[in-house]
Formats: C-alpha cells, structure tokens, sequence
C-alpha cells in the first residue's frame, strides 16, 4: 500500500474513442509513476460539432479524474484546440484547472512547450486527419509562431480509425510533409493522441536529422516535467531522451 501512497501521479483525460494512450503511457513511463486515464465521450467522426460536445463532458471527467490524486492532469486530445485555436486552447487550460485543483496541461500546450524546449521554430505538420482538420492544425501553429513549411495527413474522420494506422503508414505521411516543406525545417511535428506516432519517432529523427515531436510524445514528456521528473526514456526521439531541466522550471 506504501507504493501507491508514494507513487508520482499522472492524470489523463482522453476521448471515449482513444485507444493508444493506455496502452503506451503506463508502459513508457519510469518506475514510482503511476497513469490513471478517465474518457470523454465523443461521436465516432471528428467534426467541429463532436469536438464541441466532448467538451461539454471534458470536465467532468477531469474533475473524476483529479479525486485520484494526480499531481498533473493532461486534456489529452489535440483536435479540439486545433479547431478552436490558441484562445480556446488557453480558455480550457484555465478551466482545467479550476475543476481539477491540481497542475494542469492541454496537448497543444505541451507540444508549444515542447517545441520551446528544443529551440524549433519551422515545421512539417504530418496527421492522421482529415484535410480540414490538418489545415486547422497548421493555421493553429502559424498563428502561434511556428510557420508550417508543409503538411500531410491521411484523411481518416473516424475517431476510432485515427488509431489504425501502421507504422508504414506513418512513416509515409511523415515523409510526404517533409518533402512537401522541402526539408528545410526544424523539425516534424505528428498529431493526434490517438496515432501510434511513438513507434517511429527514432527511426524518423536518424531520417531526417531533426527532432520530430508528436502530440502523445510531448504530452507525456510535459506531464513528467510538470512533476519534476527528467528520466531520460530511450526509444521515443530526442524530446524524451533529453534530461535537461523545461526552462524556467
């Protein structure tokens, strides 16, 4: 019983339809931290109008959540602060944080601090999106300081489905933004928490020789730092094998 008392705590509210983040979280994370996940409920296609909804529950389940204890809880779904942009995104950090009492971080926001940490300012965008959404997902970094080079996405509206794609296939929409914005940037950002993005992120940085960063990655690696932990995690690119301290931290 002393081990669960003494455990470091990381909360994470994920869409009813994400099926990457427990699987991958607890697995990757170091020995003393625990991950405990509670679900908002969302329709099976990603709209504007789903989005809205699930977040209309998003709090609640934060709120659950937090009873656990957690000193971090993430709101674990990029798609919502995409559509409604950096506002909102700000907006549902301050909420958070009023419902859970505790540390809190939205996906967008750990990517933005992530991106801070590496010194990226240019970037290729990959997804597994739709076009619509993946042109929201590149008006929301353009307008927070980061011009997108060139973007992919692979066109899938189920929410459920946004899981199902191979490593091949992430491989190959990764490459296709690259080579769309040239090369010529600091780095490739995935999206999606609900993408297995983390098998490829090794083999994609000795690619292309940049820091790709993903939405499941960086939320992980701000949720472990908003706590103060700084393990170096191998096997998941260069964001999580860094130990040096977030600025300002």
């Amino acid at each position: 019983m002393g081990d669960l008392l003494d455990a470091r705590r990381i909360g994470v509210v994920v869409p009813s339809v994400n099926t990457v983040i427990e699987g991958w979280y607890p697995y990757a994370v170091p020995a003393g931290v625990r991950v405990h996940v509670n679900r908002m409920l969302i329709g099976q296609t990603v709209t504007a109008a789903s989005l809205e909804e699930m977040d209309s529950h998003g709090m609640e389940a934060a709120a659950a959540l937090a009873t656990c204890r957690p000193e971090v809880v993430v709101y674990g779904c990029t798609a919502s602060s995409l559509v409604g942009g950096r506002e909102y995104d700000l907006y549902l950090l301050d909420t958070l944080r009023q419902a859970t009492g505790v540390t809190s971080l939205t996906t967008t926001e750990s990517v933005l601090r992530a991106l801070d940490h590496l010194g990226v300012t240019t970037l290729a965008v990959a997804s597994p999106y739709t076009d619509e959404l993946g042109r929201k997902e590149v008006e929301f970094f353009c307008a927070t300081g980061h011009p997108v080079l060139g973007d992919a996405h692979l066109g899938i509206s189920g929410g459920f489905e946004l899981a199902s794609p191979s490593d091949a296939d992430i491989l190959a929409v990764a490459r296709r933004a690259w080579r769309n914005a040239g090369g010529g940037v600091d780095a490739l950002f995935i999206g999606c928490m609900n993408l297995n993005s983390h098998r490829v992120l090794d083999a994609l940085e000795a690619e292309l020789g940049v820091p790709v960063v993903s939405a499941t990655q960086a939320s992980l690696w701000a949720a472990l730092r908003a706590i103060g932990v700084s393990d170096v995690l191998k096997g998941y690119g260069t964001l999580l094998a860094d130990s040096r301290r977030v600025r300002g931290s």
